[in-house]
């Protein structure tokens, strides 16, 4: 499945959608995250930059892949830095182990706000599920 050309005043909207569907807000550890899963590998690497542009990115140290259900890290380059000075890079994709799918997570206070904010600001309830928006809500009061 390839990402859809969406005019960017809907892909909110859109990227909500498909959250609503195969995206998840759950706590781990008591702090709040937001994963997502999709069968496509083209699918999710554009959902990475979607969310990077509005500023939901990792920090520091480096990327991961999965390599034969292994994470390695792999260290910042002198070429990842010259293309995000700022230290921020977009977020890690990683292969679901013996399924044909991949996943991001979306994790710390500012990701998590930015997410909530870019789904939810505006928009009438009745556009979305309520259960994960319930879920950001008690996020929000735990303070994780």
């Amino acid at each position: 499945m390839v990402f859809p050309d969406i005019p960017e005043e809907y892909m909110r909207h859109f990227i909500r959608g498909c959250w609503d569907g195969d995206g998840s807000v759950f706590f781990d550890r008591n702090r709040l995250v937001a994963s997502y899963i999709s069968g496509s590998k083209i699918f999710i690497e554009r959902l990475v930059q979607e969310l990077y542009k509005i500023g939901i990115s990792k920090g520091g140290l480096s990327y991961m892949f999965g390599k034969n259900g292994k994470r390695v890290l792999v260290p910042v380059t002198k070429e990842m830095l010259s293309n995000h000075p700022d230290g921020r890079f977009p977020l890690v994709f990683f292969k679901v182990k013996r399924a044909e799918a991949y996943y991001i997570k979306v994790r710390g206070k500012e990701n998590i706000e930015r997410l909530y904010h870019y789904f939810y600001d505006g928009v009438d309830e009745s556009m979305y599920l309520s259960r994960k928006f319930i879920t950001f809500g008690i996020g929000f009061i735990r303070g994780g």
